[in-house]
């Protein structure tokens, strides 16, 4: 996930730089809003998915009581009865 956020800030540095010296296309602008929303999209994905780990790393029980797996990416809510 990191390297996918990584490549498409690269993207976006080089479509920036375009843009500040007016070198940039209809295209281009489309592509950039594009990746702009992808990468926002991942970073706050990723961001959530730091958040539940650190979450379920104070209260182990929890992840227990909801029945998720610990992998990353997999987050399933199943609560127990």
């Amino acid at each position: 996930m990191q390297s996918q956020i990584s490549v498409l800030n690269f993207d976006l540095v080089g479509l920036y730089e375009r843009r500040k010296r007016g070198n940039l296309t209809h295209e281009q602008n489309v592509e950039l809003k594009e990746k702009k929303k992808k990468s926002d999209k991942k970073e706050h994905r990723n961001q959530e998915i730091k958040r539940k780990e650190a979450l379920f790393e104070d209260n182990a029980e929890l992840r227990t009581r909801l029945n998720i797996r610990a992998k990353h990416g997999s987050f399933v809510f199943n609560e127990q009865k």
